[in-house]
Formats: structure tokens, C-alpha cells, sequence
């Protein structure tokens, strides 16, 4: 997706619900998590068949 100089709100991008401060801070975190759990459980599988 290339940047274009067209005017119009489509063109920066939207920014996150300020009714809901920590949402992205918790969303982050939680991919972070699940990152991490599935790094571990696919090294454990990685490892388990070797």
C-alpha cells in the first residue's frame, strides 16, 4: 500500500478509540503473549520430534 497525497480522512490513518486508552497498550501486550506461547509450544514440538 503506497502513500498518495490525495486530500481526504482515507488518507492518514485512523487512530485508536480515545474512549478506550489502555486498549492498545493491553492488545499489544496480549499478542506479545500469544507470540511467545506458540514460540515456545512450536519449539517444543521442534524439539520433541527430533
Amino acid at each position: 500500500m503506497k502513500a498518495t497525497n490525495t486530500p481526504g480522512p482515507a488518507t492518514r490513518p485512523q487512530p485508536t478509540p480515545p474512549h478506550f486508552p489502555g486498549t492498545g497498550t493491553v492488545a499489544l501486550v496480549a499478542t506479545a503473549v500469544l507470540v511467545a506461547l506458540l514460540s515456545v509450544v512450536a519449539l517444543g514440538i521442534v524439539v520433541s520430534t527430533m
